[in-house]
């Protein structure tokens, strides 16, 4: 009886704590370098993806002639593209946050009940959608509207909530500040060598290397990841009541909002970290706009910055996070992207994009504190379980992390039809990140009980 409660226990522990008999079992390494390097191809998808599309869609809304290319910038013309183009993306963007809505407490019970891994799968499987459809608007002349709305099945499977689960299922509280910063830079590692790849493969050739690295992705999950949660605990919340199982995300929101130090300090974490999603959603429009930028002259500047990103997130993360805690982490990231953030809106030349791409990562460093933050807090909600309590925080950031990127699509989208300030959306990046930071520093620090 002792042998099975010792192997019960050490199916039960992290991964790190887990000797060769735990669920991975003499996989452990294998599993862990087959999660990261499906995060790398899905997320070098993602990056061909928002490299190649904004082309494609100005193209296709103007009887193929990108009006926006070279000397043809800063034109009439030119505006009320991109401002068709961004509205169409928010449109589809917000519709499909909303469907998401309903859709991530499925997602999250489902990976519950059957396992991270066969959602990981689904989540794979689902984001090359939007890449057929991108092969058919390049290659058959299809209208860029069939894109925009294949990108709302992405956006109700969302893979990064599943990246978080199986991280979470396979650390400690004491780990999840370094795994999660490897997250993060390997989520943007694959910027480096991406924008070279785009700058070799020209014109619609690139949305065949965007299929081939797709497919490269879903193959790895399949063969290569495997599952992350103890047999013991599958098959179990949804047989149990399965109301309650497809319910209890967004009843566990309600139960963390009657906490008086999350109900303040969630939506400042949570609309922090979103805007830089958002940020992202324009950056190329903004300079296509601007200085006539394609994905090819725009590419450099991602690879910059993913450099940057990838320093801070490998190299300075675990010693500042040390230094300052997650409290004075999250505020030196709020500090450096509003600073960032205005150096871009005033921007004169895209010369100077190489050096805000440089100082970018350090506006990124606190996503990992969020997030090991968050996760730390699911094990101390009073009334929850910590699973419980962790699927309502991942459901209510990946909600924000969808939801963002529209809005801020919407602002640019006005400010292009208006053809004044183009770097408005920049500047309300700017104030929203100087709020969080007057709001956090004005929380006590009893509010973060595991940050400092």
């Amino acid at each position: 009886q002792s042998v099975d409660d010792e192997a019960f226990e050490d199916r039960v522990r992290p991964l790190s704590m887990r000797n060769v008999s735990g669920p991975l079992g003499g996989k452990s390494w294998r599993g862990w370098a087959g999660f990261w390097t499906a995060t790398l191809l899905e997320n070098m998808g993602s990056i061909l993806s928002g490299l190649i599309y904004p082309d494609l869609a100005v193209a296709s809304m103007n009887d193929g002639v990108d009006v926006c290319a070279g000397a043809l910038a800063k034109t009439k013309r030119c505006y009320d593209a991109v401002s068709a183009a961004t509205s169409a993306a928010s449109l589809f963007g917000l519709i499909g946050a909303i469907c998401s809505l309903f859709c991530i407490p499925i997602v999250g019970s489902a990976a519950d009940h059957f396992g991270r891994r066969p959602l990981l799968i689904f989540s794979f499987i689902c984001s090359k959608v939007p890449t057929l459809t991108l092969l058919c608007v390049a290659y058959a002349d299809v209208s860029i509207y069939y894109f925009f709305a294949a990108l709302m099945i992405t956006a109700m499977v969302p893979s990064s909530m599943l990246f978080w689960f199986w991280i979470n299922d396979c650390t400690t509280p004491d780990e999840r500040v370094r795994m999660f910063g490897r997250l993060s830079a390997l989520t943007n590692l694959e910027g480096i060598a991406t924008p070279l790849f785009v700058i070799l493969v020209h014109g619609k050739h690139a949305v065949i290397l965007l299929a081939c690295v797709r497919l490269a992705a879903v193959l790895t999950v399949i063969c290569f990841v495997p599952e992350s949660r103890p047999p013991a605990s599958l098959r179990s919340s949804l047989c149990a009541n399965g109301r309650l199982a497809f319910l209890s995300r967004w009843q566990g929101v309600s139960k963390l909002c009657s906490d008086k130090s999350l109900r303040i300090f969630l939506p400042l974490a949570f609309v922090a970290a979103g805007k830089g999603a958002g940020i992202n959603a324009i950056a190329l429009f903004f300079c296509k706009a601007k200085f006539g930028l394609t994905k090819e002259t725009f590419a450099p500047y991602v690879s910059v910055g993913t450099v940057s990103n990838a320093i801070v997130q490998l190299i300075l993360i675990h010693p500042l996070s040390r230094m300052m805690g997650l409290r004075g982490l999250f505020a030196f990231s709020l500090v450096a992207g509003s600073v960032n953030c205005i150096l871009y809106a005033l921007v004169p030349s895209p010369g100077w994009l190489y050096l805000l791409a440089g100082l970018s990562g350090l506006a990124n460093v606190g996503v990992p504190a969020i997030q090991a933050l968050m996760s730390n807090l699911s094990e101390s909600v009073p009334g929850m379980t910590p699973g419980v309590a962790l699927g309502a925080l991942q459901a209510v950031q990946s909600l924000i992390m969808i939801l963002i990127p529209p809005v801020f699509q919407a602002i640019f989208a006005i400010a292009a039809r208006e053809h004044v300030l183009l770097s408005l959306p920049f500047l309300v990046a700017a104030a929203g990140n100087l709020i969080c930071l007057v709001v956090l520093l004005c929380l006590p620090k009893s509010y973060f009980p595991h940050s400092e």
